[in-house]
């Protein structure tokens, strides 16, 4: 097994590797170079909310009429997204992409069967 310890050498990456440009479009941590338009749609009950903070890789905010808000971010993965969106409840719809659309639907349905369980028995 090896250990480590501090020297004075400093790291210098190859190629010109630009951290900030990696993580520019990085919801948390997760970086890269393709980049995911993600659509959500907040209801009118917590749109005030959603308008009031700066959310990362925000480029457009709609107004809908019954008073809700659609918000359209550019992330480099949505993975990081998925407990954040999970939060929101019914509150918030995803409109894109298509696949998170139907892995958020999934996770709300089988969180709505495991209550049923629990009521039932």
């Amino acid at each position: 097994m090896g250990s480590v310890y501090a020297t004075d050498q400093r790291f210098e990456p190859d190629g010109g590797f630009d951290p900030y440009r990696y993580l520019e479009n990085a919801w948390g941590i997760m970086g890269g170079e393709e980049v995911v338009e993600v659509r959500l749609r907040f209801s009118a009950g917590v749109a005030y909310r959603v308008r009031e903070s700066n959310w990362t890789g925000v480029v457009s905010m709609e107004e809908v009429q019954d008073g809700g808000c659609v918000l359209t971010f550019r992330v480099t993965h949505t993975l990081e997204m998925v407990p954040w969106i999970r939060g929101w409840g019914p509150d918030c719809e995803v409109l894109a992409p298509a696949a998170l659309r139907a892995q958020i639907t999934e996770d709300m349905r089988k969180a709505a069967a495991v209550c049923r369980e629990k009521e039932a028995g």
